[in-house]
């Protein structure tokens, strides 16, 4: 027999069990890690301190070159534009290096080296006009 206060009669519902989703799966493969390698060098050596970028990567990958101009870092093969992925190189007083790891642009399949070889900057007076080589570039 089952009494309650009030004249209300008690419900004995039992409440239904929470459920929980099954995480999301991605139909999509997670982007190959490959590393990215190599020297940072200037007309006098090697150079420290530089920092060495992935661009255009999520997440993103940095690096600084160490006393013999050294680095490493990660990059992932699912680059915007199915491309191979673009490195910069850049230190004060030197103009950026900037260029694919894959020569041909396609995306990178293994781990790859990628060597900079950095210009010094040189003060320009205002309305000089200087021509000169500055990497592969006039």
């Amino acid at each position: 027999m089952l009494t309650a206060c009030g004249g209300q009669p008690q419900s004995t519902a039992v409440p239904a069990p929470s459920v929980i989703p099954p995480p999301s799966v991605s139909s999509t493969p997670a982007p190959a890690v490959f590393a990215i390698s190599g020297v940072v060098r200037a007309s006098n050596g090697p150079v420290a301190g530089a920092k060495v970028a992935v661009l255009e990567q999520t997440p993103s990958a940095v690096a600084v070159s160490q006393a013999d101009g050294s680095y490493i870092l990660d990059a992932v093969s699912g680059q915007p534009f199915g491309m191979a992925p673009l490195v910069s190189a850049s230190k004060p007083g030197y103009f950026a290096g900037i260029r694919f790891a894959e020569p041909e642009y396609r995306p990178i399949s293994k781990d790859t080296q990628v060597d900079f070889s950095l210009e010094p900057l040189s003060f320009i007076s205002l309305g000089e006009v200087v021509r000169a080589h500055i990497g592969g570039a006039v």
